[in-house]
């Protein structure tokens, strides 16, 4: 055999292998598309499954909530006159308070708690 037909069969044999490998990376592109589309059935059927749950965990919701319209959490409202009066008095007493430097200790009477005295000051905003 001469150097040229060596050269040609060894091209052959590249081209031959490379078609080879084009063909099962096609072969495996195509199995990893199917197994893709495997797994988003399993998923739509996953949550179609699902569903019913969650259709019924919202319905029980719902009931809830209904049930809680029927409580009043909130205190009454104070009458026009009461609620501002109560108001100035608040402020009044936390004027007093941060003039003289105390929380609220009156004579013989403990100091009030830092958070009952946020609770007074934090009132007055909601109201």
């Amino acid at each position: 055999m001469d150097v040229v037909s060596i050269v040609v069969l060894a091209i052959i044999v590249v081209a031959i292998g490379y078609l080879i490998m084009l063909y099962n990376g096609l072969v495996q592109v195509k199995h990893n598309v199917s197994k893709a589309w495997a797994n988003i059935d399993v998923l739509l059927k996953q949550r179609h499954d699902e569903l019913p749950k969650l259709i019924e965990t919202c319905k029980q919701y719902m009931k809830f909530e209904q049930e809680l319209r029927g409580v009043d959490f909130q205190l009454p409202p104070l009458p026009p006159d009461r609620r501002h009066a109560d108001f100035a008095r608040r402020v009044r007493g936390a004027r007093l308070r941060r003039a003289d430097g105390t929380r609220g200790a009156a004579a013989g009477r403990h100091p009030a708690h830092p958070l009952q005295e946020a609770a007074v000051r934090v009132v007055p905003l909601s109201g």
